[in-house]
């Protein structure tokens, strides 16, 4: 009676945490802030009624085993790091060293707010032109089996909810579309990360 729901694109850009000491996704100000600034921002009073709390089940690290904390009840949330590798379909290719696998379904673009927000400067193609933020843009150098398409465009890491190589670090989808063990602080700035919120939808019968 009810379906997970992604958002398409970056909706916001935001800190996981902004303390220097490992938090879990239980107590993370981003968990916070979805729940409560987002949730009760983004969406009528109606639609919260089809807005399910649910149990996460938050796990380690699947490498690092790195302890994930403990359950918890939400209604808005981020993937962890095994919902973002199984919900996308195969990986392009593989980093082997580190572990890494790398997705074109998983890279996403920006909203207006959040280019805005990150005063993000592009031409009259939509190609990013702000070269101090080169890393974000999809080239060719890496990406060759990927659509043309999205070749040139700027796109944002987001936040998953799953700890990385130690308690202070937090797992990510790379700007190229990569899944695995991050060595971004939790207090990354949030010029450069963004939330994809996702959900569960309740349906009337």
């Amino acid at each position: 009676g009810k379906t997970l729901v992604i958002s398409e694109y970056i909706l916001d850009s935001q800190q996981y945490d902004d303390s220097t000491v490992g938090t879990t996704w239980e107590n993370s100000q981003l968990r916070n802030w979805l729940n409560n600034d987002f949730l009760n921002g983004a969406f009528s009073a109606y639609e919260r009624t089809h807005i399910p709390k649910v149990t996460l089940e938050n796990k380690n690290n699947t490498v690092y085993d790195t302890p994930g904390g403990s359950e918890t009840d939400d209604y808005v949330f981020c993937l962890s790091e095994e919902e973002a590798e199984n919900y996308f379909g195969e990986f392009n290719w593989h980093h082997d060293e580190y572990s890494y696998g790398y997705n074109e379904n998983l890279i996403a673009y920006p909203t207006e707010k959040v280019v805005k927000d990150n005063q993000i400067l592009f031409d009259n193609a939509g190609l990013f032109i702000t070269p101090e933020l080169y890393e974000n843009i999809v080239n060719t150098s890496y990406c060759a089996d990927y659509s043309p398409n999205i070749i040139g465009h700027y796109v944002f890491m987001w936040w998953l909810r799953t700890p990385g190589t130690s308690s202070d670090n937090v797992c990510t989808v790379g700007s190229l579309g990569s899944v695995g063990e991050s060595d971004l602080t939790q207090n990354q700035s949030k010029d450069t990360m963004g939330v994809r919120p996702a959900m569960y939808i309740e349906f009337e019968d």
